[in-house]
């Protein structure tokens, strides 16, 4: 009944938050925070402005943080699932090299251990996504279904995304 309601108005969640203003500017935001409260449609009561100008301030980040996020996941991305050139990958099987590290795993047998890199690979795109739309990652249960809706997003997402989740043998 109540998401009916709440489907219907067009207000999907109110959450009432009642703090001092000392308290709410000496907390400590992390990343959850950040998007939550990067998320608040409305702030009720601020006479003075200071709710907003707190906001402002712990929404701020270096100028670098969002290409440093989307250099350091690349980096990961490309060791666990995604090799960097084709010649590369070639060239390390030639020798008997595995071309990354869910290769690796899938060589000694443990398709669970491959299947994880694998998912680990889809939670590094996932940060790169909401780095590349300069959002901040919500908790893990909500990162792919909020990823849907960010601006940016590639070719075909929802459908490589299935793809990627559909059970298969690696041989």
């Amino acid at each position: 009944m109540v998401l009916d309601e709440a489907r219907n108005s067009g207000v999907e969640d109110i959450d009432l938050m009642i703090d001092s203003l000392e308290d709410f500017k000496r907390r400590e935001w992390d990343e959850t925070d950040k998007w939550d409260f990067s998320k608040a449609a409305k702030i009720i009561f601020d006479p003075e402005g200071e709710v907003n100008k707190v906001f402002r301030e712990k929404l701020k980040v270096p100028k670098d943080f969002w290409v440093m996020r989307i250099v350091v996941c690349a980096n990961f991305l490309k060791w666990y699932c995604c090799p960097p050139r084709e010649d590369w990958v070639f060239r390390r099987k030639r020798l008997g090299i595995p071309s990354t590290i869910s290769e690796g795993w899938i060589d000694r047998g443990d398709l669970v251990a491959a299947h994880y890199c694998l998912n680990y690979g889809v939670d590094l795109m996932l940060k790169m996504l909401f780095a590349l739309n300069r959002e901040f990652l919500p908790v893990p249960k909500w990162r792919i279904h909020y990823s849907y809706g960010l601006k940016w997003l590639p070719e075909d997402y929802r459908k490589l995304l299935k793809k990627h989740y559909i059970q298969g043998d690696f041989q």
